[in-house]
């Protein structure tokens, strides 16, 4: 493992809790860091997005050397908290979507706290999308994607447009015991329409598939009418390459919530702030959220916070609420 600089650290923040942090001050932090270890992230972001984010990053703060390591939530939960079983803090970043993830990491102290005053751009985060250390730095709304031959450009509105006839074994559903947020997607689906809703979804004989990313393919192909849930950055490529497909996030919405940590014990204390302080400025938060995502700053190029938007609240679901959606879906 490498060595931390503690003494510079502790320079650092001591001077940005003497009245908030400057410009001057981050630049500080950023220079310390620049003598630190190669600084490493685990991020769930899609492959794109972490080569245009980590590049504009290197572009601004050249002396910083990064490494990133792109794996799914599931994969970055295990991977992380078997390093900290073993006692190493290899990641000293970690962006993820998995709110249970970050509950038990803040219960077993894996990640630094610090206040929003420490961190200039944190300065825009409303303080319900940050606290101690843990921000939420990016929405994908989870929504339904269709084959816009099938069904129309226009074709699919509400989560009630699942229902009808033509569609019937034409869906694939995302099972929801595989991805934490789609299981909140359904229990939100169960909380507005009831019961009904869902018996009326498996009258439409839909495939339950481990990933919505078969799912999404063959909607593209046309061998599919529908897939669910997904966010809009899992298939723009496809339609970017003239494939037939449309995605919509009706309301009541909810997403797949983006949450950044600094590792508590990490190597490199300052070069992580620097680049944390640079995820949530108006640069970084239009590469990393996107024009498809929603920004818990108010970037300009970003998507606004939907009306009816429900946060999915992983963490707090109990086994039993997730065992009914199971049922409710026909999943053993």
């Amino acid at each position: 493992m490498k060595r931390i600089s503690i003494l510079a650290f502790s320079t650092a923040i001591t001077a940005v809790l003497a009245g908030g942090a400057s410009g001057d001050e981050l630049e500080k932090i950023c220079a310390l860091g620049a003598e630190e270890p190669q600084l490493v992230v685990y991020t769930v972001a899609l492959p794109a997005r972490n080569d245009e984010f980590f590049a504009a990053f290197k572009a601004k703060y050249p002396n910083i050397t990064v490494q990133h390591l792109r794996m799914t939530s599931g994969q970055t939960a295990t991977r992380y908290a078997s390093e900290r079983a073993a006692g190493v803090v290899n990641a000293d970043v970690v962006y993820i979507a998995d709110a249970i993830f970050i509950e038990e990491g803040e219960r077993q102290g894996w990640f630094a706290k610090f206040d929003k005053q420490e961190l200039p751009a944190l300065n825009n985060v409303d303080d319900k999308f940050f606290q101690n250390g843990v921000g939420l730095a990016g929405i994908q709304l989870a929504g339904i994607m269709y084959n816009t031959d099938i069904v129309g450009q226009d074709g699919i509105q509400s989560w009630e447009d699942l229902l009808k006839p033509e569609l019937k074994g034409q869906i694939a559903l995302a099972n929801p015991r595989t991805v934490p947020s789609n299981m909140a997607v359904y229990r939100i689906l169960h909380e507005e329409y009831g019961d009904e809703f869902f018996e009326r979804l498996l009258a439409q004989e839909p495939a339950i598939l481990d990933s919505v990313t078969p799912g999404t393919q063959q909607v593209a192909a046309g061998g599919l009418a529908i897939a669910l849930p997904g966010a809009e950055a899992g298939m723009a490529s496809l339609r970017d390459e003239g494939a037939p497909i449309g995605w919509i996030a009706p309301e009541p919405a909810t997403g797949y919530e983006y949450i950044a940590v600094i590792s508590e014990g990490s190597d490199s204390p300052n070069a992580a702030r620097c680049l944390y302080n640079f995820m949530f400025t108006d640069e970084g938060q239009r590469i990393y959220t996107g024009s498809n995502g929603i920004s818990t700053t108010g970037a300009d190029g970003t998507m606004p916070m939907p009306e009816r938007y429900v946060s999915p609240d992983i963490a707090k679901m109990t086994d039993d609420e997730r065992d009914n959606i199971a049922r409710l879906l026909n999943i053993q």
